[in-house]
């Protein structure tokens, strides 16, 4: 699994460390903004200023740092939807509510994330599992010219690759992996037994690389001998639009509060409804409160997280 979005294979080629430097200094100098109301108190904002001394070079997933007492907080760039202050003193200004609003619950719920309390994101909803295994799939049966049968098998291997990435311990007792099969099952429609089979023998799926690879050796079909983490991204990309929206989306492939993040934001935000994901919860997951009830939970989620 994936603790922070810096360690999953789309961002790992940052360097944060001088950026993290660099927000120690800013918080020290009180150049850094917070949002108290809505983000709480351990959550910085970075946001431009004509007489700010520190030089924080453009990040676009929240990131980790300290203070110099070793006290944790989370950082996220509102450079790109906040305006330039004259002076640090100055309450940020924003310009982009869906991007600010977005990025913000990503930070919430890396905070939980960094606690350890992978269970409280995980259980926000079983749209979460539901839609990762639609989503992902459908992308890839078109250019594959996928058939039914391979489609559900490859729904049924991203659904258990989607709740390892919850799972820290790679040697999940037998009693947790038949909770595994029963959630997969509910998650892609079909029954206990399919679910088993297709699942029989596979190791912990903690990262795309190790997703990827359990795919193209399960021998669903020859037409997925080359599925690849660099082909999976490329056919994701498109699934958002914003700051850095295909670099997003290829990071919520590996980590759980990047997809859920994204998954509020299609579901509440006005401005992501054209984007891909939202067309696809608009069309397949609006019955039965499905959608409110995700908003509602994933709300309680990230307001504890203040």
């Amino acid at each position: 699994m994936n603790v922070s979005p810096y360690s999953t294979l789309a961002a790992g080629h940052h360097n944060i460390s001088a950026i993290q430097t660099e927000l120690t200094k800013a918080l020290t100098l009180g150049e850094l903004c917070f949002d108290y109301s809505y983000l709480g108190d351990k959550i910085a904002v970075v946001v431009d200023a004509k007489d700010a001394i520190t030089n924080i070079a453009p990040f676009a997933h929240p990131i980790e740092f300290e203070n110099v007492t070793g006290e944790k907080y989370v950082a996220i760039d509102g450079r790109p939807f906040t305006q330039q202050r004259k002076t640090t003193s100055e309450l940020m200004t924003v310009r982009n509510r869906s991007e600010y609003s977005l990025t913000a619950s990503r930070a919430l719920l890396q905070e939980a994330w960094d606690a350890r309390c992978y269970d409280d994101l995980r259980n926000i909803s079983p749209l979460g599992i539901t839609v990762f295994a639609r989503w992902l799939p459908q992308l890839v049966t078109g250019p594959y010219g996928l058939d039914p049968s391979a489609q559900l098998d490859l729904s049924i291997i991203t659904a258990y690759y989607y709740l390892c990435l919850f799972e820290p311990d790679t040697k999940v007792p037998l009693t947790e992996r038949q909770k595994y099969i029963s959630q997969v099952a509910r998650a892609v429609n079909t029954n206990f037994d399919r679910v088993e089979q297709v699942l029989e023998g596979l190791p912990h799926l903690g990262t795309l690389v190790e997703y990827c690879k359990a795919v193209r050796e399960r021998n669903i079909t020859v037409r997925l001998e080359r599925y690849e983490p660099a082909v999976v991204m490329s056919l994701v990309g498109g699934s958002w639009f914003g700051n850095k929206a295909r670099e997003l989306v290829a990071v919520a492939l590996e980590h759980p509060p990047t997809w859920l993040a994204l998954l509020y934001s299609a579901i509440t935000d006005r401005g992501y409804y054209r984007t891909t994901l939202a067309k696809l919860l608009a069309t397949s997951f609006n019955k039965n409160d499905q959608l409110r009830q995700f908003e509602i939970n994933f709300t309680r989620c990230v307001q504890a997280w203040k």
